[in-house]
């Protein structure tokens, strides 16, 4: 109940915080961050889909040192938990290769980020800290926390999108050289161009 509390208050203010500045980048970061606490884990990145160049960049993570090298690996990749886990259904364990001088591999959980119609990326956390038998209570939690970033992510590019053809229309509208007004039902001016 706790954890779901605290990942609540972390989705709201990552909601706040993105619907304010319009920045989606500053607002995953700050997730990023509060999500590896949470978890328990070494580092949390989130990886988003660029389908025009069909890739997974590393868009934000709790080591900004990883992000400054701006990571891009092809959705075809399927040894990257970034690529792999962004076909999967469900969350995945995956052992990475542990550094010099530890013996055991380090696991690392991937969640698929989903949207209504298409994949937008993966969660991974990195260098999990999971206790024997407590496997599928930490890959249902990251499912949920997947589940509720999706939405969120989804939401702001939808409106980062209606924002941006607004722009456009309101340049178009303006290059007119033609006088044009909108009016309401009432004949109010609701809208003029710059000629007007």
């Amino acid at each position: 109940a706790d954890l779901q509390a605290d990942v609540r208050i972390l989705l709201q203010d990552f909601s706040q915080r993105v619907s304010s500045a319009l920045n989606l980048r500053a607002g995953l970061e700050i997730f990023c961050d509060g999500a590896a606490r949470l978890f328990g884990a070494d580092r949390v990145s989130v990886w988003l889909h660029d389908r025009q160049h069909r890739e997974v960049v590393l868009d934000a993570s709790s080591d900004p040192r990883s992000v400054a090298h701006a990571a891009r690996i092809s959705t075809e990749d399927h040894h990257h938990p970034g690529a792999h886990a962004m076909r999967t259904d469900r969350a995945q364990i995956y052992d990475r290769t542990p550094e010099p001088g530890i013996d055991d591999p380090v696991p690392d959980v991937a969640v698929g980020l989903k949207g209504r119609r298409r994949a937008l990326g993966t969660l991974v956390f990195e260098g999990m800290r999971i206790e024997a038998g407590g496997e599928a209570d930490v890959l249902a939690r990251a499912e949920e926390l997947g589940r509720q970033l999706s939405a969120a992510i989804e939401n702001t590019q939808l409106l980062e999108q209606v924002l941006q053809s607004r722009r456009e229309l309101e340049n178009t509208f303006n290059s007119l050289a033609d006088l044009v007004v909108v009016c309401d039902h009432h004949l109010q001016i609701v809208h003029a161009n710059q000629a007007f």
